[in-house]
């Protein structure tokens, strides 16, 4: 990943304390890179999610994810 380059992440996991995947992204992509998300905040171009998969349970006014993320 650059400051001119698209950026881009694969295999993108979030897991809890004991190692449940919660949440499990194949590829993110975007069509512009850091410099063109500072010139124009309002338009971030094209981003691309693909592969999604989540396990998500609420639990006392809270997600799984939330409490993973906190």
């Amino acid at each position: 990943m650059g400051w001119l380059s698209p950026a881009e992440i694969s295999d993108l996991r979030l897991v809890d304390a004991s190692g449940n995947e919660l949440l499990v992204v194949d590829r993110i992509a975007t069509s512009k890179g850091i410099i063109g998300w500072l010139r124009n905040r309002q338009d971030l171009g094209v981003i691309r999610i693909e592969g999604v998969k989540a396990s998500i349970q609420a639990e006392q006014g809270s997600t799984i994810i939330e409490q993973a993320l906190a």
